[in-house]
């Protein structure tokens, strides 16, 4: 199997592009890719530092006419507008408003009077508004290149990385220019995704020699690496298969490895420590096998089915690579709970089986008593105070219910990368340079957006926008033909549909057609934004929506980027909840029917219901936000939360069963021998998402403090907190009650 699945491991994909966030179903999707086929993808800018005066010379004119010339017949490239396009425009419309002749102009590019003259106004030198979108400022121009829409995530950044290349060609040098940037949104999508791939991987590295380390220091059993081993093929087989069956590796997708190794291991554990603990008692290898696979097999399958049912519920996220995130998740740990029943039991018997089991049993006991001694008395001092240690865990609780609606999040990606990334500082000099981050993108559809309502009704909605985001200025500039059209007619819409028709054709066509169909039947309207947290983007977006009271007639819809990211996040964030709460509700269904008794399913969901409000507790005093990764927390939490206990419940019903224990005593020993494994998987799965909280990329490292503190709240809470409960009730209610209660 493992030799048959290692192929697909190299046919795994990167995926970063939206439809990693988003359904195609969803209607910002639908909306988006009609929008982009008529207006192309979101712009690209190549920003060249300089003089005005430096960049109109005709040796660098031609070097940007020859920019324009190769990449125009690009399959990838829909428009670009540069100083040459505005040249050229403007030297066909000055023949056709009759000032000038084609034999007085010549080649704009090399008439410094033509260039002059469609650069500045006679009256007052200043640069004129038809060029002012490629002069932000007197020492950079720009260069906007609108890619085709609907391309792949790799095609874009494929066109991005060519127009690198031209421009660094020492042949396509700019004179007497300080640098030449290219600009996209695609390069920080790529740059997070190979910070994060980069980071998971020699975290990863780190994070299993830390687990080994913990293994032979903690886990003092023959062979006390093999757990690690097992769940290392369980990992290959996970990729493997998620390979063959065309699952991408995405921002959640590529935290599968380290959750997979610090959840899957347990398994392993368990049945090599109940292992051990049989060659004890029987002497005899075969015996201790069979023994360990037919008493923990139940337990740690019903541990098995509780945490796939966790990671299932995230298949109700409205976000595909959250589903995926689920999907290769419930997969890894099932395949390491086959791999740990067959393949190490194997190991174990052909490894142990000519060795005397005496000695075995020595070697096992001398390394576990001292262990089991100090367990033994942690039992026995919880035990003795249920009552206290119950409600402080519900005031705590409590306290976390409040502290999660306070909870902040962090996803807005320039915070979440690398603070060094030459990709980020770039983009972070492009929005200072032009005054705001991106664009909310809406696309309006109606009979004719050229219409005298129309566009009253469009400059009416985007002043009022303006004026409400002012103070402090959120909105930094809006674009649309109401704003062409009223800048070209004293600030107002006029009544008379010619006036309309001749402030478009007095405006260079470029811009038309980007705010414009050629049927006049579909309009661009974009709201440039200063720089906030994504959430900030949607509640601004949905008021937009909420606002815009369009006429009988007339649609409007959010698209393009940075309202789909908004959504994706939206998705991401505000589901919380509602997956924890059904995770829950679905797991304790699953107990129910195995237990059959209702107090068992439920104290094993109070403490785990507990563990999720101390985790956002601890996260909200320490300052620690929600992101896309950490958002579905709270299912690992439930998975590993319920793992824990179902296993200490299962040793416990086992002893008072088969061994007539009363609930006390079951429950120490219990604790003292599978806390034993389940403490020893807790510290590995700590080494492991500990390491994380080293990475340099703020979205990995917030993940491994979240987690973290996740699985050691779940050890406190299945310790501490559910052992007492579970025998004061046993002792003192439950035989008074029906059976199945």
């Amino acid at each position: 199997i493992t030799a048959l699945l290692i192929p697909g491991t190299f046919q795994l994909k990167s995926e970063t592009g939206m439809d990693t966030m988003l359904q195609p179903s969803n209607d910002i999707f639908s909306d988006t890719k009609e929008y982009e086929e008529q207006f192309g993808a979101e712009t690209t800018i190549v920003l060249i530092e300089a003089g005005v005066e430096d960049v109109f010379t005709s040796e660098n004119l031609k070097i940007l006419h020859e920019f324009e010339q190769q990449f125009l017949t690009h399959e990838g490239i829909q428009s670009i507008i540069s100083p040459v396009t505005v040249l050229q425009i403007a030297k066909l419309e000055a023949i056709e408003r009759g000032e000038a002749t084609e034999e007085w102009i010549g080649d704009p590019l090399e008439n410094q009077i033509f260039i002059q003259g469609v650069l500045y106004n006679f009256d007052d030198g200043s640069i004129r508004d038809e060029v002012k979108p490629l002069i932000p400022d007197d020492e950079h121009v720009m260069v906007t290149v609108r890619p085709v829409g609907n391309l792949p995530h790799n095609e874009l950044l494929q066109v991005l990385l060519e127009m690198e290349e031209f421009f660094s060609d020492p042949e396509h040098q700019l004179e007497n220019v300080e640098y030449t940037k290219v600009i996209g949104e695609v390069e920080m999508i790529e740059e997070i995704s190979g910070c994060i791939s980069d980071n998971l991987s020699w975290l990863l590295g780190l994070s299993m020699a830390v687990m080994a380390v913990i293994l032979m220091l903690m886990f003092r059993v023959r062979w006390n690496l093999l757990s690690l081993f097992m769940v290392g093929i369980a990992a290959l087989w996970t990729f493997g298969l998620m390979g063959y069956m065309g699952v991408g590796l995405s921002m959640t997708t590529m935290a599968v490895l380290p959750i997979l190794i610090g959840i899957g291991i347990d398994y392993s554990i368990q049945f090599h420590n109940r292992y051990q603990e049989e060659v004890l008692q029987r002497k005899s290898v075969r015996k201790s096998i069979i023994a360990s696979i037919t008493l923990t097999f139940p337990v740690v399958a019903i541990a098995l089915v509780a945490t796939v049912i966790g990671f299932i519920t995230l298949f109700i996220s409205e976000v595909p690579m959250i589903q995926e995130f689920g999907k290769m998740l419930a997969v890894g740990v099932t395949f390491s709970f086959i791999i740990a029943l067959f393949i190490l039991h194997s190991i174990v018997h052909t490894v142990d089986k000519k060795l005397p089991a005496q000695k075995m049993g020595k070697a096992s006991k001398s390394a576990t008593l001292l262990f089991e001694r100090l367990l033994s008395a942690a039992a026995r001092l919880s035990l003795r105070y249920p009552i206290p240690i119950l409600l402080i865990a519900l005031l705590l609780g409590i306290a976390g219910g409040v502290a999660d609606h306070r909870l902040p999040s962090k996803v807005d990606h320039e915070e979440l990368m690398p603070q060094s990334s030459s990709v980020l500082k770039d983009i972070i000099e492009l929005r200072d340079i032009t005054g705001y981050e991106g664009e909310i993108r809406f696309i309006v559809k109606a009979e004719d957006v050229t219409s005298p309502d129309f566009l009253k009704w469009m400059k009416d909605l985007q002043d009022q926008i303006m004026e409400e985001y002012s103070d402090p200025v959120e909105i930094a500039m809006v674009n649309s033909p109401a704003t062409v059209v009223s800048d070209k007619t004293g600030g107002i819409i006029p009544d008379e549909q010619s006036e309309i028709d001749a402030a478009f054709e007095n405006t260079l066509g470029v811009y038309v057609d980007q705010i414009i169909s050629g049927d006049r039947k579909m309009a661009s309207l974009s709201f440039g934004i200063t720089h906030m947290p994504m959430e900030d983007v949607q509640v601004i977006k949905e008021h937009i929506i909420n606002n815009a009271n369009p006429p009988d007639g007339v649609d409007i819809a959010p698209v393009c980027g940075l309202a789909m990211a908004a959504t994706a996040v939206e998705a991401m964030v505000s589901k919380r909840f509602v997956m924890n709460l059904i995770c829950m509700a679905a797991i304790f269904v699953i107990l129910l029917i195995v237990y059959r008794r209702f107090t068992r399913a439920l104290f094993t969901m109070i403490p785990v219901g507990l563990v999720i409000a101390w985790v956002s507790l601890c996260l909200y005093i320490g300052g620690i936000p929600l992101n896309t990764m950490s958002a579905s927390l709270g299912v690992l939490v439930i998975g590993i939360g319920t793992e824990f206990i179902v296993l200490l419940l299962g040793r416990y019903e086992e002893e008072r069963q088969h061994r007539d224990e009363t609930p006390h005593d079951a429950m120490v020993v219990a604790i003292s021998k599978t806390g034993r494994a389940i403490v020893t998987t807790a510290l590995t799965t700590l080494g492991g998402f500990g390491v994380l909280i080293v990475s340099n990329f703020v979205l990995v490292r917030d993940f491994g403090i979240a987690t973290t503190a996740g699985v050691v709240l779940c050890l406190i809470s299945s310790m501490v907190v559910m052992p007492p409960l579970v025998v004061w009730w046993d002792t003192r209610i439950a035989h008074r009650l029906p059976e199945n209660l």
